[in-house]
C-alpha cells in the first residue's frame, strides 16, 4: 500500500510518494518492484497537478500510472517511450475537472472486469494536488483533491475536494493517503508547521521523512521517494526530485580520487499535450530542465556523481514489470 502526501503551502504545492510496489504471499507482503513510477505530473488546460495512487498497481493489464495517463488523455491501451509526441491530435486535453471525472468514469467501468483477485486487493485512492487558474477572479488557487473507493461498494468512487477559499497564504494543508497513524500525522504537522515553512526545500524533506518513519514499521510503504513540488507563480516551476536515501548526498567530484561511481535514478509521467514523458531512468548527470506551456519542468537528483567536466548524460524509457496475474499482457 502506496503512502502519498499531498501538501499546499505558501505558494507551493508538494506531492511525495513512495516507489515500492508489493506482492501479497499469504499472511506477508513481499517487494515485487523497488522503483515502481505511482506519480502523474499532469498540465491541465486550466491547472497544473500532481495525481498519484495507492492501491492495485495494474488496472487493465498495465501499470496503474500508465492507465492514469491513458485516462487522462482519452486513450486506450497506449504505451509510451522516454519522450511521446501526440500531435497528431488523437488525445482529449481538457480542464482538470473533467479529466477526473473521465478517471473517475474509466475506473468504475475498469472494475467491472476485475477477477476475484483484484476484488479483494483493498481500496483504491487517487490523490491529486497542485494548482488550479481561476479565471474569473484571474489568479490561481490550491487545487486538493481525493478519489477513494467507497466501502459500500467498491466500484464506485467518492471524490472528495478541498475548500477553494481559505488562508493558503499563510497555512498549510497536508492530505494524507491513506490515513497514517494518529502520533505520526501530529508529528508532521507539527514540524511541517514549525520547520516547513522556513524554506519549500525543508518543506519537502520533512514530507520526505514522514514517509520514511512510516515505511520503518510497515512492509507496504519503501523509503526510496518521489518529490514533486508545483509553483505557478513568478517561475511556473515544477520541480521533480528522486530520493533514495542511499545515494541522497553522495557527490563524487574528481579531485577526489574516488572510484568511479554510476547511479541510476527514476522520472514519473509528465504530460503536458502534445508532448508526455513517460518514467525514464537516467545517469551520467545531475538533472534536466525542459519548457513547454509556459511551465518550467526541471528534474534534479541530489547524489549524481559531478566531475569538473560534464559527464555523458543518458536517459531511457524505464522497463516495466508485467502485471503478475497476466490477465492481458501476454
Amino acid at each position: 500500500m502506496t503512502l502519498i502526501l499531498g501538501a499546499i503551502a505558501p505558494n507551493h504545492a508538494f506531492h511525495v510518494s513512495d516507489r515500492l510496489v508489493t506482492r501479497r504471499r499469504g499472511v506477508t507482503y513481499q517487494p515485487f518492484d523497488t522503483h515502481s513510477n505511482k506519480t502523474v505530473v499532469f498540465r491541465a488546460k486550466d491547472a497544473i497537478v500532481a495525481i498519484g495512487y495507492s492501491g492495485l498497481a495494474f488496472i487493465d493489464g498495465v501499470p496503474t500510472d500508465t492507465w492514469i495517463t491513458n485516462s487522462l488523455l482519452g486513450q486506450r491501451e497506449k504505451e509510451y517511450a522516454s519522450i511521446c509526441s501526440l500531435a497528431d491530435g488523437s488525445f482529449k486535453w481538457s480542464g482538470i475537472n473533467e479529466a477526473l471525472r473521465r478517471l473517475k468514469n474509466d475506473y468504475e467501468d475498469a472494475y467491472r472486469r476485475f477477477i476475484r483477485v483484484e476484488h479483494k486487493a483493498g481500496p483504491q485512492f487517487f490523490n491529486i494536488v497542485g494548482w488550479m487558474y481561476d479565471r474569473r477572479r484571474r489568479r490561481h488557487r490550491p487545487f486538493h483533491c481525493e478519489m477513494v473507493s467507497d466501502q459500500s461498494n467498491p466500484g464506485r468512487l467518492k471524490t472528495y475536494c478541498g475548500k477553494h477559499s481559505w488562508a493558503w497564504h499563510r497555512q498549510l494543508m497536508l492530505q494524507t493517503t491513506p490515513n497514517i497513524a494518529n502520533e505520526e500525522s501530529k508529528w508532521a504537522m507539527e514540524n511541517l508547521a514549525k520547520k516547513g515553512l522556513q524554506s519549500p526545500s525543508k518543506f519537502e524533506k520533512l514530507l520526505v521523512e514522514v514517509i520514511r518513519r512510516v515505511s520503518q514499521s510497515t512492509t507496504t510503504v519503501g523509503s526510496i521517494c518521489t518529490c514533486v513540488r508545483i509553483c505557478p507563480f513568478s517561475d511556473k516551476q515544477v520541480l521533480i526530485r528522486f530520493a533514495d536515501p542511499k545515494t541522497e548526498g553522495l557527490i563524487f567530484p574528481a579531485s577526489t580520487g574516488k572510484k568511479k561511481v554510476t547511479i541510476e535514478a527514476y522520472t514519473p509521467y509528465i504530460i503536458a499535450p502534445p508532448t508526455v514523458w513517460a518514467p525514464s531512468y537516467v545517469h551520467g548527470g545531475d538533472g534536466w530542465t525542459q519548457e513547454a506551456f509556459g511551465y518550467k519542468f526541471s528534474w534534479k537528483l541530489e547524489g549524481l556523481e559531478r566531475e569538473k567536466t560534464p559527464t555523458q548524460f543518458f536517459r531511457g524509457t524505464q522497463p516495466r514489470p508485467h502485471d503478475p496475474l497476466n490477465k492481458r499482457l501476454k
